[in-house]
């Protein structure tokens, strides 16, 4: 994935979620692991641009990567609920 690709992402996120009425500066946090893609100069002023706090993620977390092991956990338990009640149906 490249900045363009991220930055046209983000702006459908955007503009689907808020329409024209994005919040107001330090509202919206975009948060990242600073990889190259998110730190690619067109990106960062578009985000600049849109007012969101530009927040990154230190590169080895493990409280970090604890946090979405068990988001991804409880998606998946919610999926495989919606499957198994699709089935019984």
């Amino acid at each position: 994935m490249q900045a363009c690709d991220i930055e046209l992402m983000l702006q459908e996120a955007l503009f689907s979620r808020f329409g024209e009425s994005i919040p107001k500066k330090g509202k919206l946090q975009f948060l990242h692991d600073n990889g190259p893609e998110y730190i690619e100069k067109g990106l960062k002023k578009q985000i600049k641009a849109w007012q969101l706090e530009d927040c990154n993620t230190p590169t080895y977390s493990p409280q970090s990567n604890g946090i979405c092991a068990a988001v991804e956990l409880s998606l998946l338990m919610g999926l495989l609920k919606e499957i198994m009640s699709m089935k019984i149906a």
